[in-house]
């Protein structure tokens, strides 16, 4: 790697670590269908637009950076593709919503 690339990369593993963090993906507009459905007894994850536009940043993030995120965190890639496939593959194969 060539000097001075460091500092962005540990900007870009931070920040997925952060994002990936976060108790979800979805606008807050569509976080009240959730708690909707979470009092129906079945917790289900809503997969918006913005869920799906993350999980792709996500994608394209592990596919171009692919071993140089490794050197800074060995756990990140696994991170973002349990993330990817827990909130938003997962549901859409899961299930046909209408919409």
């Amino acid at each position: 790697m060539r000097r001075g690339h460091r500092p962005f990369l540990d900007a870009i593993a931070d920040t997925a670590w952060a994002i990936a963090e976060e108790s979800s993906w979805t606008v807050p507009a569509h976080q009240g269908a959730q708690k909707a459905l979470a009092a129906c007894r079945h917790r289900r994850t809503i997969v918006d637009l913005f869920s799906a536009q993350t999980a792709h940043t996500f994608a394209w993030t592990w596919y171009l950076l692919g071993n140089r995120l490794d050197k800074v965190s060995p756990l990140l890639r696994p991170r973002l593709t349990r993330e990817i496939q827990r909130r938003v593959l997962a549901p859409y194969e899961a299930r046909d919503d209408w919409w």
